[in-house]
């Protein structure tokens, strides 16, 4: 019986929402380094303003519990804003799929536009 307890004990079931939230954050992230790329080929111009929206939707990242935030070229950057979100685990799904959404139609846009 013993065995069993610690058997339980040790093992976290993984909550498949928060996994779904967390590959869509991470498609996010590559999203945002080739809309990086691609603002960094633009006129000169252009870039303080994009540099400023990216470095904005940077900023509204949050850890997923459960998971660990992890930016390029943002180490040692805490993204934690206080601690883990006040939200239910299908809002953080919902946000993670708006936010990769904001991503794709920017990076169409400016992609449309070259």
């Amino acid at each position: 019986m013993f065995l069993v307890i610690l058997a339980s004990c040790g093992s976290k079931k993984e909550d498949p929402v928060l996994k779904e939230a967390y590959e869509l954050q991470q498609k996010t992230i590559k999203a945002m380094g080739e809309l990086e790329e691609i603002v960094e080929a633009l006129p000169e111009a252009k870039h303080d303003s994009l540099h400023d929206v990216i470095h904005e939707m940077e900023e509204n990242l949050f850890a997923i519990p459960g998971y660990e935030l992890n930016l390029p070229g943002h180490e040692g950057h805490d993204h934690s804003h206080g601690g883990e979100p006040n939200m239910t685990n299908d809002q953080i799904l919902a946000v993670q799929k708006e936010m990769l959404q904001e991503v794709q139609n920017l990076k169409k846009a400016l992609e449309d536009n070259e």
